[in-house]
């Protein structure tokens, strides 16, 4: 039984502590305000924990990072080679800003000339085997244009489908039920 919520147990000490923890918080958020010194003191600023490639182990250990944690946050800026990265900052709140290489930068549209012409948002029509008749009425097509064009790529049966998705050019994403990938990367944390 949680003694929070034993009826016969004066909580007032328990009410006082959460009153003054919000106090003491409030305290500190106006401080770090006020002073930058203080700020600066209360929470660690940003780090560079990667730079030319290369991580800086002794910057992990001083804000008590393990290399799982920034591998992770990498992947989730789509950089999976730390060669890509010329600077890497674990910033005051935890997140990683990510500085690639003049190499590695992500080609734009605009940075070749070129007006994108495809449509940028698809559509789900099936999810789960599961069809959704409303979305293909809005492209002017129908179930029996979504079967055929499935049968075209060899998938008979709408149970076999796991997900489909349309967009504005009336292009198909198919994923199949219990699709195998060959050669998923094993990533270690």
């Amino acid at each position: 039984m949680l003694i929070i919520a034993d009826p016969k147990i004066n909580h007032f000490l328990t009410v006082l502590a959460i009153i003054l923890v919000g106090i003491l918080q409030r305290l500190v958020v106006h401080w770090k305000i006020k002073n930058r010194k203080v700020g600066r003191f209360i929470t660690f600023g940003p780090t560079v924990v990667i730079h030319n490639g290369k991580i800086i182990e002794d910057n992990l250990r001083q804000i008590r990072y393990s290399v799982d944690n920034v591998l992770q946050m990498l992947r989730q800026k789509d950089v999976f080679d730390l060669n890509e990265v010329e600077t890497g900052i674990i910033e005051a709140n935890g997140q990683l800003s990510v500085y690639k290489k003049p190499a590695e930068h992500t080609v734009t549209l605009k940075d070749m000339g070129l007006v994108k012409t495809t449509p940028s948002i698809a559509f789900p029509v099936v999810v789960e085997g599961r069809f959704y008749s409303d979305e293909l009425k809005d492209f002017q097509v129908n179930e029996e244009w979504l079967m055929k064009q499935l049968n075209n790529k060899g998938i008979c049966q709408l149970n076999d489908v796991f997900y489909v998705s349309i967009n504005r050019s009336l292009e198909l994403h198919i994923s199949l039920m219990n699709e195998q990938s060959k050669s998923v990367p094993n990533f270690y944390h």
